[in-house]
């Protein structure tokens, strides 16, 4: 049996979406710090008036006021305006390791590059 073009193209989309973000997507380090540091508000229904989520890649490109996700987050981490440690919560919210922030802004202002997600755990 022979596909068309346009089912092979179909199929295709249908596979990559069913793989998830496996072949690229946020590197697996980035995706750590944004786990452990922005999803408990920034998750799949944000709290705390949190304004977008961070769940997945194309999360960071959607234009919010004007910019991209990724540049609003390389602002308001680079100022450590996030994450908000004065929100009174318990567990409290930590700030950020100076290592894992240099991550994050690396990423971000470099305009947050796909990665080959393959070796992600």
């Amino acid at each position: 049996m022979q596909l068309s073009t346009a089912r092979a193209s179909c199929l295709a989309l249908l596979l990559t979406a069913c793989a998830g973000e496996t072949a690229s997507g946020i590197p697996c380090d980035v995706e750590r710090v944004v786990a452990d540091a922005c999803l408990r508000c920034h998750g799949s229904e944000p709290q705390f008036d949190a304004p977008y989520r961070l769940l997945t890649y194309d999360d960071f490109f959607v234009v919010h006021n004007d910019k991209p996700v990724h540049e609003r987050v390389a602002a308001v981490v680079e100022t450590d305006y996030m994450p908000p440690v004065a929100i009174d919560t318990e567990p409290p919210i930590a700030p950020l390791a100076a290592a894992d922030k240099a991550l994050l802004l690396d990423w971000a202002q470099a305009g947050s590059p796909a990665a080959d997600r393959s070796a992600c755990e």
